[in-house]
């Protein structure tokens, strides 16, 4: 139950984020690389065919290819409206003033489909109150819709209060990455604080 679980976040989160569906888009295993990617995360760091570090480096090149690869071609194709999130970053990467980079970009879209697929849906699954809550939240932001199969729009998602709540709380007690590192990308000074800003994105 655990795994349809995870696998049904996972498939709904990436239409979202990226209107994937391995039906009809030509990565068909976007899954599998991201399984593949999880597996060989704390592994002995061997890279030989065959080892789980090798699985988990491929794992994450191919998907990475294919953010990629979409990324130009939303930049070739651009739509009139954005549809999923994709959209609204690359909106943001357009800008001039803009702190994001084609290399942040890519980043928080990898992480975001990571951070869904292991630690929100596995940790929510123990906890049927909050999911119960979390499945409310989102069933009535679709109600107040006019389409109910629209894509989710920026006013929606910076709704979902409780969906950041879960997710904060999930990587505070589990993050089930200890050992990974961001860069540093620039330094900002607080109320006498030094606040040290990091990249989204990260490199094994």
């Amino acid at each position: 139950m655990q795994v349809k679980g995870a696998q049904l976040i996972f498939d709904l989160t990436a239409k979202k984020l990226i209107s994937y569906d391995s039906e009809k888009c030509s990565e068909k295993n976007l899954r599998k690389n991201f399984v593949a990617f999880i597996q060989g995360l704390i592994s002995f760091l061997v890279d030989i065919p065959g080892t789980a570090y090798h699985k988990c480096l491929q794992g994450r090149k191919n998907a990475m290819r294919m953010l990629v690869n979409l990324l130009q071609e939303r930049r070739e194709k651009p739509r009139k409206q954005p549809i999923d999130f994709f959209d609204h970053v690359l909106e943001e990467l357009k800008k001039e003033e803009t702190m994001l980079t084609e290399e942040i970009f890519l980043g928080l879209m990898f992480v975001l489909l990571f951070a869904s697929f292991e630690t929100t849906s596995l940790a929510s699954s123990d906890h049927p109150a909050l999911l119960k809550k979390l499945t409310e939240e989102h069933g009535m932001i679709i109600k107040q819709r006019e389409n109910a199969d629209a894509g989710l729009t920026w006013k929606e998602y910076k709704s979902m209060t409780f969906t950041f709540q879960i997710i904060n709380e999930t990587v505070r007690l589990a993050n089930i990455v200890p050992a990974i590192f961001r860069k540093a990308i620039r330094e900002i000074q607080f109320k006498g604080m030094q606040i040290i800003i990091f990249s989204v994105g990260f490199q094994l």
